[in-house]
């Protein structure tokens, strides 16, 4: 069913979004590559030193303007009940097995086929796409409930504030549990487990219900900007440990993302618009970037045939590379997609298909 021009008027896209999508692949590529092939040598560069302190903002950049993204889609396309559920379902699915292509392990092919615990526990964990898969499905439950913005980001708020306050509870129960529970909620070998990783996208699915509800563009921008200060400086006061299931060290990480989000609000409506082919495609240049650097399934990746062998430049290089291959390979499937399904569809309705599998009275 096609959106409505009331709706689409109602949640416009917006350039701000679309700059912070492209700043948030863009520093998932270049930090994969040079974690993967710069050399040891250069890691004490003091740019390089600088680099590692700000990269653990970059993968809850991701997961906020994702949930951010689908916010603004489900305010065109309102479902009720169990309606986004039923049409993301098949995103969900597709995003679950990328994850566990990623997670393939080339190293122990036969160690997976004989269910050796280390190794199922490694394709299993949650990455990226798995937990931005589970993430939409909550949020397709969450926005089912109501088709009131103010609604839906109460809703998702509390369930992220949820999540960051019970993260340190749930890692403490997990610890002598199940190795599986502790596998998808945390405290075992998954690099995003649920809690308190959810919390992220679950905020940013909030912010963006809220977005939809001023027109000011600016106005919004500088509510973001402030709500971030507001928070990572209230976490940043607390004496709290900085572990990871920290709700604090959450807290401190998301209010120095809606800074970055809204100083990117702030910023020309045209650098958005021009990079808007970049922050369209962020998972799939996410995962073919991962398959370049990392390899996938029984391909061996940059990091093998490379390895921390290059210097920054060479490096920087190399990654501005990966990062041109994984949009152009993105751009050229979703073209793919676009024209080759219209065309499959009037195959599949032809006279002809129809007289294969009608269904004859004599049969």
């Amino acid at each position: 069913m096609p959106d409505s021009d009331d709706n689409r008027r109602a949640c416009p896209r917006d350039p701000g979004l679309d700059l912070a999508r492209s700043l948030a692949v863009t520093a998932m590529v270049f930090g994969h590559t040079l974690a993967a092939t710069l050399r040891a040598e250069d890691l004490d560069l003091p740019v390089i030193q600088t680099y590692w302190q700000l990269r653990g903002l970059t993968a809850p950049l991701f997961l906020v303007v994702s949930g951010w993204v689908v916010a603004l889609l489900f305010c065109r396309r309102p479902r009720p009940g169990l309606g986004h559920a039923r049409e993301r379902l098949p995103r969900v699915l597709t995003l679950l097995a990328l994850g566990l292509i990623l997670r393939f392990p080339t190293w122990d092919f036969h160690g997976l086929l004989a269910g050796k615990p280390t190794v199922l526990a490694h394709f299993f964990a949650l990455d990226a796409l798995q937990l931005i898969g589970l993430c939409l499905l909550a949020g397709s439950l969450l926005f089912g409930v109501s088709r009131d913005p103010r609604v839906r980001a109460g809703l998702a708020l509390a369930a992220a504030a949820t999540v960051a306050l019970a993260a340190p509870a749930v890692w403490s129960a997990t610890a002598d549990a199940n190795p599986w529970a502790a596998l998808f909620l945390g405290n075992g070998s998954s690099p995003f487990p649920l809690f308190p990783w959810s919390a992220y996208f679950l905020a940013g699915l909030g912010l963006g219900a809220l977005s939809v509800l001023t027109t000011q563009r600016r106005r919004w921008a500088f509510a973001v900007i402030l709500g971030g200060v507001v928070l990572a400086t209230g976490a940043a006061v607390t004496t709290w440990t900085w572990a990871t299931p920290s709700p604090w060290l959450t807290a401190r990480r998301l209010g120095q993302v809606l800074v970055i989000v809204g100083v990117l609000g702030l910023a020309p409506a045209a650098w958005g618009r021009n990079l808007a082919f970049l922050g369209r495609h962020t998972l799939a240049i996410y995962f073919i970037h991962m398959i370049l650097v990392y390899g996938g399934l029984r391909t061996q990746g940059l990091h093998h045939h490379v390895g921390p062998t290059l210097s920054l430049g060479g490096s920087m290089g190399l990654s501005t590379v990966v990062l041109t291959v994984s949009t152009g390979c993105a751009l050229i499937w979703n073209e793919f997609r676009r024209r080759g399904r219209p065309w499959l569809e009037s195959r599949l309705k032809s006279k002809t298909i129809r007289v294969i599998f009608r269904h004859r009275k004599s049969d």
